[in-house]
């Protein structure tokens, strides 16, 4: 499979997978309970009741299904959130195992968001092992020629584990190190503000990284007041150019939707601020915001040297960002996403 875009003429599209709907993980479960929240609910999921919900995702011919939709649609990769949890069946494990293990992924690549960390040294080393384990595989994505592309979803929580300074440095020059002997490629790693973009800035500055972009883009709304939907597009339309002007490189990040309360009545283990929030947008709105991401990376392409967005989320129910299928939409999402596509490559 070619990863790197080389066969379209856009960039690639990938989209962030944050897993944690299996049997063992019931708190996203519960959030989406309540009937006025069963409109998010996905297609794998049972709404038993009209206080209830339940199912498990992680079965091979659930992500199978979800692979073959993601295709379809026109989707490149997956950006998996992934943990150093061994247990195969924990939440952001079990849906890349089973991606790993499907006989559909020919045509839908992967990459790592890195998230969470050993606070020693072997533990690094053997997630190195396992990063390198994962560039070897035949759809990992690779950018710019043939280095793998990786996200840190916060180096902060890096640092917190290792050091600031010269142990976090060790670390991000060990991954290179080890990739490069492998015949790997030199990883090309884009790090997602956290607490603010000229922090990131100073932190890829710091440890030479190379890229700068996020996980979601939201404005500083006031706390459980509702916008349109019109507010979050304009802010990810200008957070491109804002983020341009703060480093030179980036992988443009397209937020779909940002809408928490689900998790004020259910909140998850780690917590649910009570922050503004958006209204949802229409398939067609979605599909034109992605549009408009694949247009900004092609025609920045200095800047968007990796030639390819991040979109916020393929599964993000909770958080009000989702492609994935669900019950009340079905597949309008993805079917708004194909339509676009087909339209923009006809151009």
């Amino acid at each position: 499979m070619k990863t790197e875009n080389t066969d379209k003429k856009r960039p690639l599209l990938g989209c962030i997978r944050w897993d944690a709907m299996s049997a063992k993980t019931d708190c996203e479960k519960k959030s989406l309970s309540p009937l006025k929240w069963h409109d998010r609910v996905p297609f794998f999921l049972r709404i038993d009741s009209e206080n209830e919900v339940s199912g498990d995702e992680n079965t091979q011919e659930i992500i199978d299904r979800q692979i073959i939709l993601a295709k379809e649609s026109g989707i490149d990769y997956w950006a998996f959130v992934s943990s150093p949890e061994k247990d195969p069946d924990e939440m952001e494990v079990y849906a890349l195992r089973r991606y790993l293990a499907s006989e559909h992924k020919s045509g839908l690549g992967f990459c790592a968001i890195l998230h969470k960390y050993v606070p020693s040294e072997e533990s690094w080393r053997e997630r190195v092992e396992q990063l390198i384990s994962w560039f070897k595989e035949p759809t990992y994505v690779r950018v710019m020629g043939d280095r793998p592309l990786v996200y840190i979803f916060l180096v902060d929580d890096m640092e917190e584990a290792y050091g600031e300074g010269e142990d976090t440095q060790k670390a991000i020059n060990l991954l290179r190190e080890e990739a490069v002997k492998a015949g790997l490629g030199n990883p090309y790693i884009t790090v997602f503000c956290g607490s603010g973009a000229d922090k990131a800035v100073q932190q890829i500055k710091r440890y030479g990284l190379d890229a700068l972009s996020a996980y979601m883009h939201i404005h500083s709304g006031e706390p459980e007041q509702g916008y349109p939907f019109e507010v979050l597009a304009n802010n990810t339309l200008a957070s491109w150019d804002y983020f341009k002007q703060m480093y030179p490189k980036i992988i443009p990040c397209v937020t779909l939707g940002f809408d928490p309360r689900c998790r004020w009545e259910n909140p998850p283990p780690w917590g649910a601020g009570k922050s503004c929030y958006y209204e949802q947008g229409t398939p067609e709105q979605l599909a034109d915001l992605i549009g408009k991401g694949l247009e900004y990376a092609a025609e920045n392409s200095e800047s968007c040297e990796a030639q390819s967005i991040i979109v916020y989320a393929w599964n993000e129910f909770c958080e009000g960002g989702w492609l994935c299928p669900t019950h009340a939409q079905g597949t309008q999402r993805l079917d708004a996403i194909s339509k676009m596509l087909n339209g923009q490559m006809a151009l």
